[in-house]
């Protein structure tokens, strides 16, 4: 595998306003590790479709979210999981199909884009999935909320355990 030294998990949103928000931190964030260090991050974009009506994964659309900003062939740095269907198997998919390939020296640095109001239970995946990270992940939070996001994180934190025992860390699919 090629080296990679940081990547970015951008966490997918079935709500437009949230997954643009969270594309236009990755788009930043890229465009000032770009102008800072010769290589460039990989961004893995994690989230599958989640409502029979939905026409495109929510990886799909944060993929062309960020194709279209003005900067330099991000295409090429992208990763898509379009099967993830909730932040335990958003973690999972990463931990098991991209960064346990890696040697334990040359894991690279995890950076995580999500919302404010999304953080304190994504930290607690991330705890689950990567209790051993020898580094410090960074995390890149965005403004944007909606009207029953906080309400919603009050009753989904709550089941950080449960998601983890369906999509057990284990890596074994």
């Amino acid at each position: 595998m090629q080296r990679v030294s940081t990547i970015v998990i951008l966490l997918g949103s079935h709500i437009d306003v949230l997954l643009k928000d969270r594309c236009s931190i990755v788009a930043n964030y890229f465009y000032e590790y770009e102008s800072t260090f010769q290589d460039k991050p990989y961004i893995y974009i994690s989230g599958g479709l989640k409502y029979a009506v939905e026409s495109h994964s929510e990886a799909y659309l944060a993929s062309k979210y960020l194709s279209i900003s003005n900067f330099t062939s991000v295409s090429d740095y992208i990763i898509t999981d379009n099967e993830a269907q909730n932040t335990a198997e958003n973690f999972r998919n990463f931990k098991c199909k991209f960064y346990d390939q890696f040697t334990f020296n040359d894991k690279p640095k995890i950076v995580i884009a999500t919302s404010k109001f999304h953080h304190k239970r994504a930290k607690k995946f991330f705890d689950s999935y990567f209790p051993d990270y020898n580094g410090e992940e960074t995390w890149l939070l965005g403004d944007k909320s909606c009207y029953y996001c906080s309400n919603d994180e009050r009753y989904h934190i709550q089941n950080v355990e449960k998601d983890v025992e369906k999509a057990p860390p284990n890596c074994l699919l």
